[in-house]
C-alpha cells in the first residue's frame, strides 16, 4: 500500500475527541469539544485541563460546550496544540477517530456522503457525544436543519442539509479522509504507450530441408532485407578446468577432503588425531589462522 507522505503527516497531526494534548504553554489536557464557538470564526478545540489554569468551565456566554471544572476549561485553535496522543478515557475508547472537516458516509436515514462540522455533546444528547454533519444533498428528514437545532447554533451549513448522527451510523470509509487516494487500491502509474510497432513475423520455408524459420525482428518494420547483421558479442570464456596436478595438490593441502585420508591405517589415525587436537587447541587460543598458514606452508614444501 503506497500512501502519500503528506497524507500520513496529516493523519499523524489529527486531533480527535478524547485525545491527550500538550499546548504551547506546556499545559496538558483532554479534548472534549471540536467545532464552532459563537462570536468567533474558525474551528476551536475545547480542552479540559489537568490543572486550574484555564479561563472557564466549558461554558461561554451561557452556552455549554463541554463539561469541566472552574478554571480548567480552555478553548484553543489547532495551531496552539503542540502534541497529541490517544487518551485513556473509556468514554471515548470506541469513538471513531474523526474530526471536523473529515468526509464520511452515513449508513442510516439519508445514506449520503457528508462532511463533519461538529464533534461533542449537545443539549439534547444526554451527555453522549454526537457528530454534526453537512450532507451533500438536501435531506428529506424532518429533523434536518442548517446547523441550528432547538434554538441553538451548533454549526453553519446549507438549509436542510445538517443532521446529527451517532458514531455507529458512520460507515467505515475505504478512502483516507483528507485525500482521494484509496487505501486499499492505490493509484498505479499509467503504462507508457510504446512507440515501437510490433512486426508480424511470417515463417519462411528453407529450400534445403523444408524447416520453417522465423526471421528476427528489425528496428524498421518496413525493411525488406532478409539478412540481419549479427551483434558483436564478446567471445565466451571456456569453462574453468582444474588440472590433475592442481587437484591433487588441493587434496593434499586439505587431507580431510581426500578419500585415502579416511582409510583405516595407523598412520592416518595418528595424523587425524594430531590435526583435530591441534585444531581445537588453536581455536581455544584464537590462533586458527596460524594453523592454516603453517599447514599450507608444509604442503607447498612437499610439492
Amino acid at each position: 500500500m503506497s500512501v502519500d507522505l503528506a497524507q500520513l503527516s496529516m493523519l499523524a497531526d489529527k486531533v480527535c475527541l478524547g485525545d491527550k494534548v500538550l499546548l504551547e504553554n506546556n499545559l496538558k489536557g483532554e479534548v472534549r469539544f471540536i467545532g464552532e464557538v459563537l462570536g468567533k470564526s474558525g474551528t476551536f478545540y475545547g480542552i479540559h485541563l489537568s490543572e486550574r489554569k484555564g479561563k472557564n468551565n466549558g461554558c461561554i456566554n451561557n452556552v455549554r460546550y463541554f463539561e469541566s471544572f472552574e478554571e480548567r476549561g480552555l478553548f484553543v485553535v489547532r495551531e496552539r496544540i503542540k502534541k497529541s496522543k490517544l487518551g485513556t478515557n473509556e468514554k471515548y475508547s470506541k469513538f471513531p477517530r474523526l474530526t471536523v472537516g473529515d468526509k464520511v458516509m452515513i449508513s442510516t436515514r439519508d445514506k449520503a456522503n457528508a462532511i463533519i462540522k461538529f464533534v461533542g455533546v449537545t443539549d439534547f444528547s444526554k451527555n453522549e457525544p454526537l457528530f454534526g454533519v453537512e450532507l451533500d444533498k438536501t435531506s428529506s428528514s424532518a429533523s434536518a436543519h442548517d446547523g441550528m437545532y432547538e434554538k441553538r447554533r451548533y454549526f453553519h451549513c446549507k438549509s436542510r442539509r445538517g443532521i446529527f448522527i451517532k458514531s455507529d451510523e458512520i460507515l467505515p470509509s475505504l478512502k483516507l479522509n483528507m485525500g482521494t487516494q484509496s487505501a486499499t487500491s492505490p493509484s498505479r502509474p499509467k503504462k507508457r504507450s510504446s512507440s515501437k510497432k510490433k512486426t508480424s513475423q511470417t515463417p519462411t520455408v528453407s529450400q534445403s530441408n523444408g524447416i520453417q524459420k522465423f526471421p528476427r525482428a528489425t528496428s524498421s518494420p518496413s525493411s525488406s532485407s532478409s539478412t540481419v547483421p549479427k551483434r558483436n558479442e564478446p567471445p565466451r570464456k571456456a569453462p574453468h578446468v582444474v588440472s590433475k596436478k592442481k587437484s591433487s595438490s588441493l587434496h593434499n593441502r586439505y587431507p580431510s577432503f581426500h578419500s585415502h585420508f579416511h582409510t583405516q591405517t595407523d598412520s592416518n589415525r595418528k595424523r587425524s588425531l594430531l590435526l583435530v587436537y591441534g585444531y581445537c587447541h588453536l581455536v581455544e587460543t584464537q590462533q586458527l589462522s596460524h594453523f592454516f598458514d603453517t599447514f599450507y606452508y608444509i604442503e607447498t614444501q612437499r610439492e
